[in-house]
């Protein structure tokens, strides 16, 4: 079994062994800061990917990373084009998000625990019906914006159009979903002296949707009009959008310091009158 404990203590890993309770090989470790750290590990997995991807189809594709159906000048390519066209550059950002994937599903479930532990903490009682809901929403929403990142990755628009279509399309909305309701939980969740870092929060959302905004109108004025480096325009602000959404979520860096997360690991239990 794994149980979460939460603390605040200084750095450190530790592992002991526990001898509470009847068990078989039951070790706890602890990690001082662990969410802090994970959220550094997905740092370091997804914007290397990124520019890794974008430096090298820059370099070595660039007249086919920005091509278009209009035949004409275009000076930036889109994320489809740049992750799912060329090699190596869909290798790197399919590899770069199988990495990223575990650590990243992981902080949803310990945000979702956190965030009822804050809640826990500010009420002194159990957590109301509302919060609860908006707290499995912000978890739900989370985890179908995940799915949908893997199955634009992993599905290309060469492969299949209509299935990366989708895909990107359900990431956009849940993206802007998982914001809109994170933003309330958290608020809701803490208490006013740890709420320095929500108007970054909010702020990185509202720059998000009007990307997105944005890049939907120059989609379609592209699709419509042709116009020389429309798309590219387009290009930019899908990148820019994207990287709003890792900044989000990155601000659990700085939110989470000092939590601490444990995993216990508890072997099969001695049966009552039987020795081992």
């Amino acid at each position: 079994g794994i149980n979460a404990e939460y603390g605040v203590r200084a750095m450190n890993i530790s592992a002991t062994k526990d001898t509470s309770e009847k068990s078989v090989g039951t070790f706890i470790v602890k990690v001082d800061n662990g969410a802090r750290l994970l959220c550094y590990v997905i740092w370091s997995l997804i914007l290397p990917t990124m520019f890794g991807c974008l430096f090298v189809a820059l370099y070595f594709h660039f007249p086919d990373v920005t091509k278009t159906h209009c035949r004409n000048w275009q000076w930036f390519p889109s994320m489809s084009s740049t992750i799912g066209n060329n090699a190596p550059e869909k290798y790197i950002w399919r590899i770069g998000i199988a990495l990223y994937s575990f650590p990243r599903i992981l902080l949803d479930i310990l945000t979702y625990f956190q965030l009822r532990w804050f809640h826990l903490l500010k009420r002194q009682t159990k957590p109301s019906s509302l919060f609860s809901t908006m707290n499995v929403a912000t978890l739900l929403t989370g985890t179908l914006q995940n799915l949908s990142l893997y199955a634009l990755s992993f599905v290309s628009s060469n492969d299949h159009y209509a299935t990366h279509e989708t895909a990107s399309i359900s990431f956009a909305i849940f993206s802007i979903l998982h914001m809109a309701i994170f933003v309330p939980t958290y608020y809701t969740a803490r208490s006013p002296k740890n709420l320095k870092f929500m108007k970054y929060r909010i702020g990185l959302a509202m720059l998000h949707v009007i990307l997105f905004l944005v890049g939907l109108y120059l989609f379609v004025r592209h699709n419509r009009y042709c116009e020389p480096g429309m798309y590219s325009l387009f290009s930019l602000c899908e990148w820019l959008a994207v990287l709003s959404n890792v900044f989000f979520h990155g601000m659990c860096t700085w939110e989470f310091e000092g939590i601490e997360m444990s995993l216990k690991f508890v072997g099969k239990k001695q049966e009552e009158g039987k020795s081992s």
